[in-house]
């Protein structure tokens, strides 16, 4: 049961609503979690197949090869939020807290809401020089 539909029968129980309120609120907060569910299913029936890409090419000083070809679905970056939070060691966390990142405000699913809409390169560079010969490629297909 979520913390909502609890607080809901708490204050049932404790007489602070009465039971055809709780009633009423049980019903929108079902209707509430059958939209974003809905939601859920469009916005990964729209991505279905769509990919982040990462390419890299070229050499560099230590590396006269270099090829690097990472595919990343979509539908798995939305649900990436969760994954991050509850998976990352905790001294790690602090870590990144005492840098002023907190990855419970990190809201990966408004950026791969924005990644469904592109239709460009999010990263196109090419790097040359004495050393390095380099091009980066990220983007959606």
């Amino acid at each position: 049961m979520n913390q909502e539909k609890q607080k809901i029968l708490d204050m049932i129980e404790q007489g602070t609503i009465t039971p055809a309120d709780g009633a009423k609120l049980l019903e929108c907060l079902g209707e509430t979690e059958r939209e974003e569910s809905a939601q859920m299913r469009q916005s990964a029936q729209r991505m279905k197949g769509k990919k982040l890409r990462i390419q890299v090419e070229g050499k560099t000083e230590e590396t006269q090869d270099l090829h690097v070809n990472v595919r990343v679905p979509l539908v798995l970056a939305r649900y990436a939020d969760n994954i991050l939070t509850n998976c990352v060691p905790q001294q790690a966390a602090q870590g990144m807290a005492a840098q002023g990142i907190d990855l419970k405000e990190l809201n990966l699913s408004a950026i791969v809401d924005v990644f469904e809409e592109l239709d460009e390169d999010i990263l196109n560079v090419a790097i040359q020089d004495d050393e390095n010969d380099l091009t980066v490629r990220i983007y959606v297909e």
